[in-house]
């Protein structure tokens, strides 16, 4: 950071930059993910696109009527082939990521009345998620679907599945997903002050962002085509030409998104008039804004995503707004507030607040707020764009609670995720009340403060949690499970990239999951925040002790007209506290995070009653170096301590999910300093 000032005005710029390295899930015990046996003691790697191919044979037994791989009947059944491998294990925990960052302001004083301020960003980040080396899976068709019928009772048959990684071959390149976010904005403001106190603000905003990711991928038709022709053997891919994986692989799942920005904003604010209690203020307003934003989304030759066409949206938003601040009683002050807005694409809404704050005592103040919100789906949720992912041997992770699946070798998942069409704003009614306790004369220095509130929102954006047993059973038409090929082609057909699914067959599919964003849901929150302080002078320097926190009191999540008691597996108690101590140019601090314990979710936690409770303990300890220690005046010293006892987050059993609840990358040690001129 630099800065500079002169006589009407100043002016600063800072610039920053991150480079963090990844860590992976199986650089923690912790975060390993797999399929716990049924006693919920042992976790095991269940991955099949492995370097060395995994995979089964079933046997096939022909009864007189149809084919059966049962084993009791003689020589039928399923033979595994391989070890099954580690592939959570290699993925992203942390991701590697790059930032920069660049902020910058400038003052101006014109005369006594008339400053302009001018503030502006940059910001660049990329993020790198590692993988296990890609991989595939293919099937034989079995005797059924090829239609083959058997010449006596007795009769076998066979089909194969296999899965495989492409990394054997030369000519594989091992690449990760990239996430890039670009992002700018200026911001002037002129500020005007007039005459009776009142003061008017002028503030244009222009912004503009893009964010792009790729994934790399595999063309399944390809694959195909080269398997069937011999030019690639599933169980031996190091044998193949490396132009045929390299052809194989020159394909990936890309987004890029545009958004633009521009607003307008004018406040006046001042004194309106003198009432007995005090003077009564006054802030009226309007705004205008303008928001565009595009998307293009698929599966494509690497690079291809550039020849596509943008799926575009736009907005206008005209707003009004004002404010009371009424000095009723010397010891009562009262705020109105209400707000309009003009949607071009939802219509018009008026919200509106009322708040108080009473002082019964000085040292006493009890304040309360009651009002509504709006806010309205983002332009680029307002596209209705939706992408598809089929996901080998992820079918046994979401559960199934009504028993619909009945043929195990259907291990395939279809997912859906995006943005549903038609979305309507989100609102919400609140309230909320309150104290604050600052006593004075021997307990001055003690603070003592809780806030009771209550949130209903309705039309609420959400998509179904997979891995909930409760979750399925309420949105019976977001999970189909062993769709049908009408369905299975219905679903297809309704993402932006239905190459997502070439060479693939519903026979293969245990289930569907459409987690397109819809408003989908209600919500009524009930709960306490909560905090107490005390800072007091002692011989040894000046000490501090803090608690604060918040108790969930009722979260009722509202899915297809049934209620839900979120708080029935979640923790609904969460406390931080901490002591401090500075003395002269020395100040430390120990802070201690709390989660409490709650019940584990029987339709997926693995032979699991309850998860335990989280507590994580970090240390601050700083110096400041002053005039007497010569040329080191100006520069401050920090050493934290992360995570002091090297605390694991408790263990969660859930297959192919996150097997923990809280996050932590263990004991951290972080070395800071600073230097001032």
């Amino acid at each position: 950071m630099a800065g500079t000032s002169w006589e009407n005005g100043s002016g600063y710029i800072a610039f920053s930059t991150t480079d963090r390295d990844e860590t992976l899930n199986n650089e923690r015990d912790w975060a390993a993910a797999g399929t716990w046996d049924e006693q919920g003691k042992v976790l095991s790697a269940d991955g099949t696109e492995c370097i060395q191919p995994v995979g089964a044979v079933t046997t096939w037994f022909w009864f007189g009527a149809g084919w059966t791989d049962n084993p009791l009947a003689p020589g039928a059944g399923v033979t595994p082939v391989g070890e099954p491998c580690d592939i959570d294990g290699q993925s992203a925990l942390l991701p590697e990521q790059e930032r920069e960052n660049v902020y910058g302001a400038i003052t101006q004083n014109f005369g006594d009345s008339i400053t302009l301020d001018v503030k502006a960003y940059y910001m660049d980040r990329t993020t790198s998620y590692s993988a296990y080396p890609r991989g595939d899976s293919i099937s034989t068709p079995t005797p059924a679907e090829l239609g083959l019928v058997g010449g006596a009772p007795g009769d076998l048959a066979e089909s194969a599945s296999v899965g495989f990684s492409y990394a054997p071959n030369a000519g594989y390149t091992n690449l990760g997903r990239e996430v890039e976010i670009e992002t700018w904005g200026i911001t002037p403001e002129l500020i005007i002050d007039l005459s009776n106190s009142w003061q008017l603000r002028n503030t244009l905003h222009y912004g503009r962002s893009e964010n792009n990711m790729t994934n790399p991928g595999s063309n399944r038709e390809k694959l195909l085509a080269y398997v069937e022709q011999g030019l690639l053997d599933p169980a031996n891919v190091a044998a193949a030409d490396p132009d045929v994986v390299r052809d194989i692989l020159n394909w990936e799942n890309a987004q890029e998104s545009e958004q633009e920005l521009f607003s307008f904003r004018a406040i006046a604010d001042g004194e309106v008039f003198t009432l007995p209690a005090g003077p009564m203020r006054a802030a009226i307003g309007a705004a205008y804004a303008d928001e565009e934003a595009k998307k293009r989304t698929g599966d494509f030759t690497r690079g291809g995503l550039s020849a596509q066409r943008f799926n575009s949206a736009s907005r206008n938003v005209k707003s009004v707004f004002a404010e009371l601040s009424i000095p009723v009683l010397d010891n009562l002050d009262l705020s109105l507030s209400s707000r309009y807005d003009d949607y071009s694409d939802f219509g018009d809404t008026t919200n509106s607040n009322i708040g108080f704050n009473w002082y019964p005592l000085e040292w006493i103040k009890i304040y309360g707020k009651a009002g509504e919100s709006f806010n309205a789906p983002t332009v680029l949720d307002s596209l209705g764009v939706a992408n598809g992912r089929y996901i080998f041997n992820a079918a046994g992770g979401v559960p199934d609670p009504a028993m619909e699946r009945t043929d195990p070798t259907r291990d395939d998942a279809f997912l859906l995720e995006g943005n549903g069409a038609a979305l309507e704003p989100q609102e919400a009614e609140l309230w909320a009340v309150g104290f604050e306790i600052k006593p004075v004369n021997a307990l001055a220095g003690l603070t003592v403060h809780a806030n009771y509130y209550e949130i209903d929102f309705t039309n609420l954006l959400g998509a179904p949690n997979p891995t909930e047993g409760t979750a399925v059973l309420l949105n019976p038409d977001k999970f189909v499970f062993e769709p049908t090929d009408e369905e299975y082609a219905a679903f297809v057909g309704a993402v932006e990239n239905p190459e997502s699914a070439a060479g693939t067959s519903a026979s293969d599919i245990g289930v569907i999951v459409d987690r397109r964003i819809a408003n989908s849901e209600e919500a009524e929150l009930e709960g306490i925040d909560f905090g107490v302080r005390y800072i007091h002078d002692t011989a040894i320097g000046i000490m501090s002790y803090g608690v604060s926190g918040n108790k969930q009191l009722n979260f009722d999540l509202t899915q297809s007209g049934t209620v839900v008691d979120q708080l029935a597996y979640l923790p609904d108690l969460f406390v931080a506290g901490n002591i401090g101590w500075a003395k002269d140019n020395m100040r430390a601090r120990l802070t201690l995070n709390y989660t409490d314990g709650y019940d584990a979710d029987p339709s997926i936690g693995i032979n699991q009653s309850s998860v335990d409770s989280f507590l994580v303990t970090n240390l601050f300890i700083g110096y400041d170096f002053d005039a007497s220690s010569g040329v080191a005046e100006g520069l401050s010293l920090r050493f934290n301590v992360d995570n002091v006892f090297d605390e694991d987050p408790p263990e969660y059993r859930r297959n192919r999910g996150i097997n923990y609840s809280g996050f932590t990358l263990n004991r951290i040690y972080r070395l800071g300093l600073s230097y001032a001129f």
